[in-house]
């Protein structure tokens, strides 16, 4: 049954440089990233699930796809979700090298070395940026580049919408905080017999707060004990729903 999927051509490199593994089946193999070569392919897990009916041998799983046959030999987690959307994976080293340099058709992802920051890596990337438009002159539309961390670049637009929601939860958890200030004054009003009893019988005022702290410790405690749970699972319930967003 044909379907509609964004497929990714990558690097040999992609998967070392996200430090993911398959989750069935295994990457692919040199035979497999040279031009000429075999060709092969990996799924996300959402493909498998759906279309591949989560089947655990692969081998005999075929698609077709750019008028190829390409057997998927692997089955990505679903935290790889790079490009967005992607669900088919092949190897960039099948594709003819093209020499042209205005066509922007890749994106480029890297690991900074160990102790590097993103700016003193930029300054390199400057560097050499600006060498190549000397080196290539019209060949290159390319003045200078940057980096940008994946994080930045994936959810970065969503910043401000993720603040709007923690200052609605603020005030939220003001709204509840103020409701069980009301609900203790109330009860205090119900106790004061109890509360009138233990001043005769020589309680002091210190030892009254006292007590009433106690009360509010323990409530704030259990609440957030729960309230830390919930979000957990919330938290988890979402990724669950959507992984890939």
């Amino acid at each position: 049954e044909p379907v509609r999927v964004r497929v990714a051509v990558v690097g040999s490199d992609f998967l070392r440089i996200l430090r993911v593994q398959p989750m069935r089946g295994r990457s692919f193999v040199p035979e497999e990233q040279r031009e000429g070569g075999a060709p092969a392919a990996l799924v996300s897990e959402r493909f498998w699930r759906r279309y591949l009916g989560e089947r655990a041998d692969l081998s005999g799983t075929t698609l077709t796809f750019d008028g190829s046959a390409f057997p998927v030999v692997g089955v990505l987690p679903a935290t790889v979700d790079f490009p967005l959307g992607a669900d088919i994976w092949t190897a960039r080293e099948l594709v003819p090298r093209n020499p042209n340099r205005t066509g922007h058709n890749w994106q480029a992802i890297a690991r900074v070395a160990d102790g590097i920051t993103v700016e003193q890596a930029n300054r390199e990337i400057s560097a050499l940026s600006r060498r190549l438009k000397q080196q290539y002159g019209d060949e290159t539309w390319m003045y200078d580049a940057a980096a940008v961390p994946l994080r930045e670049q994936l959810v970065g637009k969503t910043r401000p919408t993720l603040f709007l929601l923690l200052a609605a939860s603020a005030f939220l958890l003001a709204i509840a905080c103020a409701n069980v200030v009301n609900l203790l004054v109330a009860r205090a009003a119900v106790r004061e017999g109890e509360l009138a009893v233990r001043l005769a019988l020589g309680a002091g005022r210190a030892r009254i707060a006292q007590q009433f702290l106690a009360e509010a410790l323990v409530l704030a405690v259990a609440g957030g004990v729960l309230g830390v749970v919930l979000a957990t699972l919330g938290v988890k319930a979402l990724l669950a729903l959507e992984p890939g967003n």
